[in-house]
């Protein structure tokens, strides 16, 4: 069996035949998925054009997809005129030099012994981005980014920020022994003179967010969910 483009996923609704990224405008489904990664342990993000993410259903993989409606979703069969793994090299190649996507991004990590949720991005983009994240698993720790519609997201990113503005996201378990270790990545993209402040809004403890760096705290304060906040300050 071989790898299905996830561009070539479409959705029918009504009598009616719609590619992902129209029937994402329609309000039918969302255009991105996520399908779980067995050696990384997390979820990883499926979509057709974002930089980074996994650009092919594979087989032998489940995946989540959100839908809005009561909707099919029509998937193509394989195609074998071209390599799956050079038609994912080509298109993320496009997208990194396509040079339309200025602005810069931070990951976000929570890792509590195997269990790992390390798919989580706030920054900046040329237009409000917020991709919803996937369901928990019966053991699980998970970090997503919220507002004050208590929605959870995977992927934060906006148009523009100023100091003083925030993001607010809550780590959560269902495991009450050990440690939950909470990492970032990415800081290089963020501006010179703009500085990341992680808030532990249980503890009242700040610190600047710096490369290498951690924050630990025990699981078992996490169990209802512990919330924290990133605020942008000038230098």
């Amino acid at each position: 069996m071989e790898e299905v483009s996830w561009s070539g996923l479409k959705a029918e609704y009504n009598g009616e035949t719609l590619d992902l990224a129209s029937a994402a405008n329609r309000q039918w489904v969302r255009e991105y998925g996520w399908t779980y990664d067995p050696p990384s342990g997390s979820y990883k993000l499926v979509d057709a054009s974002r930089s980074g993410a996994e650009r092919t259903m594979r087989p032998w993989r489940g995946y989540w997809m959100k839908a809005l409606v009561g909707c099919d979703l029509l998937i193509p069969p394989p195609s074998r005129s071209r390599s799956p793994g050079l038609e994912i090299q080509s298109m993320e190649l496009q997208t990194e030099d396509s040079g339309d996507a200025p602005g810069w991004e931070v990951r976000l990590a929570a890792r509590l012994g195997s269990l790992v949720d390390d798919q989580n991005v706030f920054g900046t983009a040329p237009s409000d981005i917020r991709i919803e994240s996937p369901a928990c698993f019966d053991e699980y720790v998970d970090l997503y980014f919220t507002d004050e519609e208590n929605g959870l997201y995977a992927y934060d990113l906006r148009s523009s920020v100023s100091a003083g503005d925030s993001w607010v996201f809550r780590v959560m378990t269902d495991q009450v022994d050990g440690l939950i270790e909470l990492t970032w990545s990415g800081l290089e993209s963020v501006p010179a003179d703009t500085v990341l402040r992680l808030v532990d809004e249980c503890e009242e403890f700040s610190a600047v967010l710096r490369p290498g760096e951690c924050y630990s705290f025990p699981a078992s304060e996490a169990v209802g969910g512990r919330q924290f906040r990133i605020v942008v300050s000038a230098k």
